[in-house]
């Protein structure tokens, strides 16, 4: 029997054999990759990392925290001998407690010459140190009432920066 489509197309059917329907499907890859799981793992790892960062800030923070409340002890006790020196009228033990930097520019005779038209200290009280870290070396300032002998009583900041380990007074001393 033969058949006559819309399109013009013969068809030859046979009773022997029946018709088949072939449906024909394209294989992509064996296993597709998930978006999901692929975004899923990218946001993982980002966080991991932001995770690790932020432990390693956080550390660094609290070891530079740490270095500094250390360092303020040290500092306030130079700064305390100074002072004390100076009040004893003791200004080579004084003139031995400045940083290289200060005794090269002033040298001894001109720091017994600055010790000798200062007014004399009657006494002191050390109310504020603060320590800070500037150009990769620890600094501090420490801030003290002083009452000279005449009895006016001002405030006085001493620089200080650590030398050979130890904290000195560098800078014009007061």
């Amino acid at each position: 029997m033969l058949a006559n489509l819309a399109t013009g197309i013969r068809l030859r059917q046979s009773w022997s054999l029946p018709t088949v329907a072939a449906v024909v499907y394209e294989l992509g890859p064996p296993h597709p990759v998930r978006r999901r799981r692929r975004r899923r793992t990218a946001l993982f790892l980002v966080g991991a990392t932001l995770a690790v960062c932020a432990a390693g800030v956080a550390g660094v923070s609290v070891w530079t925290f740490q270095s500094v409340r250390a360092a303020e002890g040290p500092a306030r006790q130079a700064a305390e001998a100074f002072l004390r020196d100076l009040a004893a009228g003791d200004h080579q033990s004084a003139y031995g407690r400045l940083c290289t930097q200060t005794r090269e520019r002033m040298g001894r005779d001109g720091f017994a010459h600055w010790y000798d038209t200062q007014p004399k200290i009657d006494r002191f009280e050390i109310s504020d140190t603060t320590v800070a870290f500037r150009d990769g070396r620890l600094t501090s300032t420490v801030t003290a009432e002083v009452t000279w002998a005449s009895g006016i009583v001002a405030k006085q900041s001493l620089p200080l920066v650590t030398d050979g380990g130890d904290w000195r007074i560098c800078g014009y001393p007061m």
